[in-house]
C-alpha cells in the first residue's frame, strides 16, 4: 500500500505554489501578532525595559533585512549605471567610516563602490572639496534684499550702519559690508503675491475658554496597523497604539489638558475626561483670581 502512494498517484492541488506563498505571508503576520501579544504581557507585568529591548532587537533585524534587499538590487546594476553620491553624502560616508573603523575595502563593500573611489574621496577631503554647496549657507532670502533696498529708497539719507542696527532690532543680523553690497546690486523687482479665493468657515472665539478644540488621535507604537489578511488592519489598541485626547483653547492656543486611552474610547469615557478637564480649568482660574 505504501508503494502505491507515490508522487505520480497523488498530484499536487491546483495553484499549490501560489497558495503556499500566500500562506507563508499569513504565517509571518501571525508571528507579528504573537510578538505584540508577548510584548503586551511584558508591559502588563511591569517589564518595560525587557519589552523595549525586544522591540529594538526586532527593529535592528528588520533594518538589516531592508539593507540586504537594497544592496542585492544595487549589485545587479553595473557600476557605470549606478547613481552617484552627492558631495554631502560622500562626506557622510567618510564620517561613518571613521565611526565604524572600516578600512577602504569594507567601506566600498557596504556602499557598492570601488576602493579607488574611497581613496579619491579621502584625497579630496584634504582640501574641503567634499564640503562645497551649490548655495552659500548664510544666504538670506530675496525678501530681505528687497526690504533693504526699499529702506534705502524711502530714506535716502540713512547709512549702511543705521540699516544694520535697525534690522538687528527686528531679529535679522547682517554685517554692514553685506548691507553695502546689497545696496550696490541691481534693484529687485517687487514680488508678486497671489491670493486664492476660497470659502472658509471661521470659528468665532472672543475670549479665553470661549471655544475649545477636542481631537482624538491614534498614536502607533509598533510601526503600523497593516496586516496580511482581511480586514488588513490590526486592532487599534495597546500594544499596537495609544488613543490620545487633546483639548486646546482656540483663543489663547493654550493646551487645556489631555488623556491617554489603551483602546478606542467610548463617548462616556470622553465626556467624563472632558468634565475633569473643565473642572481643572475652573479651579486654575479661581486660583489666579
Amino acid at each position: 500500500m505504501h508503494d502505491e502512494l507515490t508522487e505520480e498517484s497523488i498530484p499536487l492541488p491546483k495553484n499549490w505554489s501560489q497558495s503556499a506563498r500566500h500562506s507563508l505571508l499569513n504565517v509571518f503576520g501571525l508571528v507579528r501578532m504573537s510578538m505584540l501579544a508577548g510584548r503586551k504581557y511584558l508591559l502588563n507585568q511591569g517589564l518595560n525595559s525587557t519589552a523595549h529591548i525586544q522591540r529594538l532587537e526586532t527593529e535592528v533585524a528588520l533594518r538589516r533585512e531592508e539593507l540586504r534587499i537594497l544592496g542585492a538590487r544595487m549589485k545587479r546594476v553595473t557600476s557605470q549605471r549606478r547613481p552617484q553620491y552627492s558631495l554631502i553624502e560622500r562626506m557622510a560616508i567618510l564620517v561613518l567610516r571613521a565611526m565604524r573603523s572600516w578600512n577602504q575595502a569594507e567601506t566600498a563593500r557596504h556602499f557598492h563602490i570601488s576602493d579607488d573611489t574611497i581613496r579619491s574621496w579621502l584625497h579630496r577631503a584634504d582640501y574641503d572639496s567634499l564640503l562645497q554647496t551649490s548655495q552659500p549657507v548664510k544666504r538670506f532670502p530675496e525678501f530681505v534684499r528687497y526690504k533693504i533696498q526699499q529702506i534705502k529708497l524711502f530714506c535716502p539719507t540713512i547709512g549702511k550702519v543705521k540699516i544694520t542696527e535697525t534690522l538687528a532690532r527686528a531679529g535679522v543680523h547682517l554685517g554692514k559690508t553685506t548691507v553695502e553690497r546689497i545696496l550696490q546690486e541691481k534693484p529687485i523687482k517687487t514680488p508678486k503675491y497671489t491670493l486664492e479665493e476660497t470659502s472658509t468657515c471661521e470659528i468665532v472665539s472672543k475670549y479665553p475658554n470661549h471655544t475649545w478644540h477636542a481631537d482624538l488621535t491614534a498614536v502607533p507604537i509598533s510601526g503600523g496597523f497593516w496586516t496580511n489578511w482581511i480586514p488588513n488592519a490590526l486592532s487599534p489598541r495597546r500594544p499596537v497604539c495609544w488613543w490620545q485626547l487633546n483639548v486646546v483653547d482656540h483663543y489663547s492656543r493654550r493646551a487645556m489638558g489631555f488623556t491617554t486611552f489603551k483602546s478606542t474610547p467610548t463617548s462616556k469615557e470622553v465626556t467624563t475626561d472632558l468634565d475633569q478637564i473643565i473642572e481643572q480649568s475652573e479651579a486654575s482660574l479661581s486660583t489666579l483670581s
